[in-house]
């Protein structure tokens, strides 16, 4: 996958309406910026585009006036919001290991997401590092301080409640008062650095994880890896993901799905091309499929549908049936529910 492209799973956004709400606002709007509701923040299979995470963190701090948003949310997540890695990093031997893993299989929570951890051999410092490998968004302190910030919330979980790293370096410029990041992670705080880490112990790194079960964390490996390889979406799948997320709010247009993904309209209908396909072509193949499930499987209203596959007249999709099923969409549903009747009957 496109890296710039990569997608991240709903639960990063975890505590995100809970944290909106006590700073006094509603959280439903931010929410619908990034095309996604606080429903789908439970849904283990949605995910949303990772330069949309990062904006929806900036805009947050900057229209709530919390400046240390992205801390305040790290505050109230933890490794959970990782999934089934969150049950592998329970069940290994040590800290180590278990962020070790958590690396290893990141591309199940997101391909955007790199980490490097240290071996702390030796009796050595070790650094657990974090790389995000998209250089569209210049504007992401908000993102890196939630994910270092959740990053000391998981050591935390994995060796004693009482943790804290020996030092923390940023690396973009300082934006809080020192006393905030010192009071959040307990040790000196470093900014322009040439990286994101959090600097531990070895005997923390080394740490024992107590009640560890060597065959949850194997079933849970192998869940996660075929997952990921049943997951490996190519380009067109992005787009076709996101197409199916705009379509509702009538702006699929080529140009918002290329901000959206932060490429270049002509960028976009490159690597489309590179897979044999054409935008137009995908957007009607996308709403094709969609008429067909709601037409024949759910009996809603025709003024809605017509509006969840993005038409603002009626006549339009009439036309677009008449184009796909050669018949009305009053006829698809028609024959639909007939079919279903006699097998009912039969």
């Amino acid at each position: 996958m496109f890296v710039e492209t990569a997608l991240i799973r709903m639960s990063s956004l975890t505590a995100y309406p809970e944290l909106v709400r006590e700073l006094g606002a509603d959280p439903e709007p931010f929410l619908q910026r990034v095309h996604a509701s606080e429903a789908m923040i439970n849904d283990p299979k949605q995910m949303l585009p990772y330069v949309s995470l990062i904006d929806l963190m900036e805009c947050s701090a900057e229209e709530l006036d919390c400046p240390d948003f992205g801390l305040k949310l790290s505050n109230k997540q933890s490794v959970n919001i990782l999934g089934p890695l969150a049950i592998i990093a329970r069940n290994e031997v040590n800290a180590y290991s278990a962020v070790t893993k958590i690396g290893q299989y990141m591309g199940y929570y997101s391909p955007a997401i790199r980490l490097h951890i240290d071996n702390p051999a030796n009796g050595q410092s070790a650094e657990l590092g974090f790389n995000l490998e998209i250089a569209s968004r210049p504007d992401r302190r908000q993102i890196i301080e939630l994910s270092l910030g959740v990053a000391f919330q998981t050591m935390k979980m994995l060796t004693r409640p009482d943790f804290h790293p020996q030092r923390v370096v940023f690396s973009h410029p300082r934006g809080l008062p020192m006393r905030q990041y010192r009071n959040y992670f307990g040790c000196p705080v470093e900014f322009n650095a040439d990286r994101d880490a959090l600097v531990i112990s070895s005997e923390d790194m080394l740490h024992p994880i107590d009640g560890a079960d060597s065959g949850i964390r194997t079933m849970m490996e192998n869940f996660v890896s075929e997952a990921i390889n049943a997951n490996s979406l190519s380009f067109s799948d992005v787009v076709k993901d996101l197409i199916i997320k705009l379509l509702p709010v009538q702006r699929c247009t080529i140009s918002m799905v290329s901000k959206y993904l932060a490429v270049s309209e002509r960028t976009l209908q490159r690597r489309l091309k590179n897979e044999d396909m054409v935008f137009e072509n995908l957007v009607d193949d996308v709403r094709k499929d969609l008429a067909w499930d709601y037409l024949t499987g759910q009996k809603m209203r025709m003024s809605q549908l017509t509006a969840l596959l993005g038409y603002t007249e009626q006549s339009s999709f009439n036309r677009a049936c008449q184009r796909w099923f050669r018949r009305s969409p009053l006829k698809v549903r028609a024959e639909a529910t007939a079919d279903a009747d006699h097998k009912v009957t039969g």
